[in-house]
């Protein structure tokens, strides 16, 4: 996901205002209720044409490519209608909370496409077929958000507030980097792809009960459980933001794209996905996904020294929100073979299916700091610990572990009926981010800020890549211990781009808001620019050379009416995927 990320880095942003309009009140006695909402429309596209090298079969792009082989520069990616509704109805200190949002994408369901991705079976010409996704997923939908009831109630000199019901953990912390505190909510980012989009839809309620004691006016004391696990929506393949041909629900067939077939022949054999798709020996199968159905809870304690900040303490026992890649073994040897009472000795498919899994019992501690110095300078900073994180097999050695037996991965090849790969190991991961917002004051006729973060990850216990190695997409398997031989050259023979012990990232903003440009009207033109300047994240956080711009213009009339537009400019990096997604977006709305 691509301009998801950025926007997502942005929603984390405690000083970014809410997407809802100022709302009606409607009073009843010591009841009441307040409605808000915001509608609007918008469209994107790509500005930039597919880098040969990221759609190439000789640098093994062929599951991860669909979706830029779908749009071409000047390609319309979404247009769309999205509305986003808010209730709380009171009573005295308790009360009901509801939110829903709908949308409808009339490009991703008429729009034909060229490429097409397996559930319309590869059919060039056609539109998406979004039928087995998740309702998240699809190109159209309305959910219900939030829905939770609530109340406040005093205890002595401190007050406890309750709430019970689907929501969001209010752990939002001020970083622009995801994957720390605040990873306790899912995020939606299909809504972030789309033009328009405001905060609000950003995050993915779970089923939870959450309790918050104000224990004194500087110490607060809060902690949650969540009943059931809700994952993070990722763009679906085939979809201009997709990262996968199968990951995402509904995305069901792993092509191969006769590599097995070169192997079993003894010859060089290339298909293409369509042909991939509707040949049993030439994909791998889905089986049903390892989702943990809930049991996630934590707690925090934020203390506010007075003339100094505020310092919170957190602790998680999370799901990853992110599904890893798994393979379970349904026969003996690397085919199956057709019945025996059929009479048939050939194969009728492979002897194994994948899956994808959400590792669960992952225990997070964290402590944060926000400050504000009497210029108005604001300092922050987070720093997380996971002491089970998981991280991901290099997905080659997986796949060709499985089916040939070669490389770090081979064993795999030997393993009995029934035998499941997790598809990962266990490491001990630590994350740190420190930023600063600064105001200053007029500039360039307008009230300027400028705001500047970085951030680092570090991974305790990795093994030297010629040994064993994690992450990287695409690119083919690099040489091993195992396997020292490699014919591909370039990035698919070295050493590099798989997941490194210590990964950082620079970002930074400059945004200038002119007010009353004309009667009712406001602008906010901003720029945002980041930079890996080192190493590879296994979450993708971070990755050596990676370089994006974003330039936005934003207006709003009346505080009522409001439009945007936005160009992404991504690249760099000599194992970015996505660095060739550029893309332009614009949105028009209205809040009520």
């Amino acid at each position: 996901m691509l301009a998801g990320a950025v926007h997502a880095g942005e929603i984390t942003m405690s000083t970014l205002p809410s997407g809802l309009g100022e709302g009606s009140r409607f009073d009843w006695g010591a009841a009441s209720l307040e409605v808000k909402g915001a509608m609007s429309a918008g469209s994107v596209y790509r500005t930039g044409n597919p880098d040969p090298a990221y759609v190439s079969h000789a640098n093994m792009m062929d599951t991860l490519n669909d979706g830029d082989l779908n749009y071409r520069r000047g390609g319309l990616v979404s247009e769309s209608w999205q509305g986003y509704l808010q209730g709380d109805l009171r009573y005295r200190d308790a009360g009901l909370f509801v939110s829903a949002k709908a949308w409808y994408d009339y490009g991703l369901i008429h729009g034909a496409v060229p490429h097409g991705h397996s559930p319309n079976g590869y059919a060039p010409g056609a539109p998406l077929d979004d039928s087995r996704f998740t309702a998240l997923g699809r190109f159209s939908g309305a959910v219900l958000d939030d829905a939770y009831v609530y109340g406040r109630y005093p205890l002595g000199q401190s007050t406890l507030s309750v709430r019970l019901g689907q929501q969001v953990i209010p752990w939002i912390t001020p970083t622009t980097f995801l994957g720390g505190i605040q990873q306790v909510n899912a995020l939606d980012f299909n809504a972030l792809g789309r033009a328009g989009t405001i905060p609000e839809m950003a995050n993915v309620p779970a089923p939870a009960l959450y309790a918050k004691l104000e224990a004194t006016p500087r110490l607060t004391l809060d902690g949650y459980y969540q009943f059931k696990f809700e994952p993070n929506a990722y763009p679906a393949c085939g979809t201009f933001y997709s990262g996968s041909d199968y990951a995402q629900p509904g995305c069901d067939k792993l092509t191969l794209n006769g590599s097995l077939l070169s192997i079993l022949s003894h010859s060089n054999i290339v298909t293409s996905d369509q042909q991939s798709a509707a040949n049993p020996l030439d994909y791998i199968q889905r089986a049903p996904d390892d989702k943990p159905y809930g049991g996630e809870f934590g707690a925090s304690l934020n203390y506010l020294f007075e003339g100094v900040g505020l310092l919170g303490l957190f602790y998680s026992s999370q799901t990853s929100p992110m599904s890893f890649n798994q393979m379970l073994r349904t026969g003996p040897g690397v085919l199956l073979p057709a019945a025996a009472n059929q009479g048939r000795a050939a194969p009728v498919g492979i002897a194994g299916q994948f899956r994808r899994s959400y590792p669960d019992n992952i225990h997070m501690f964290g402590v944060n700091f926000k400050t504000r110095l009497p210029g108005g300078t604001g300092i922050y900073g987070e720093l997380s610990y996971r002491p089970n994180q998981p991280v991901a097999w290099n997905g080659a050695d997986f796949l060709y572990g499985v089916l040939t037996g070669a490389g770090p991965l081979g064993y795999l090849a030997h393993t009995p009926t029934g035998y499941l790969a997790r598809g990962y190991d266990t490491f001990r991961s630590s994350q740190l981010s420190l930023g600063v917002q600064q105001p200053l004051g007029r500039w360039l006729g307008g009230e300027a800020r400028l705001s500047g973060e970085a951030g680092v990850k570090y991974l305790a216990g990795l093994p030297d890549p010629y040994m064993m190695r994690y992450g990287r997409v695409g690119f083919g398997p690099a040489p091993s211990a195992a396997s020292p031989f490699c014919g591909g050259g370039g990035p698919s023979c070295a050493l590099d781009g798989f997941v490194t012990s210590v990964a950082w990232g620079l970002r930074a903003k400059l945004e200038e808001r002119y007010a009353g440009v004309a009667p009712g009207l406001d602008l906010t033109p901003s720029l945002v620019l980041g930079y890996d300047p080192k190493g590879y994240s296994q979450d993708g956080q971070f990755m050596e050379g990676r370089r994006s711009a974003l330039w936005r213009l934003q207006g709003e009339y009346r505080k009522r009416y409001v439009f945007e537009l936005l160009y992404l400019a991504t690249g760099g990096g000599s194992y970015n995927v996505l660095s060739d997604r550029s893309l332009a977006m614009l949105s028009a709305g209205v809040r009520f």
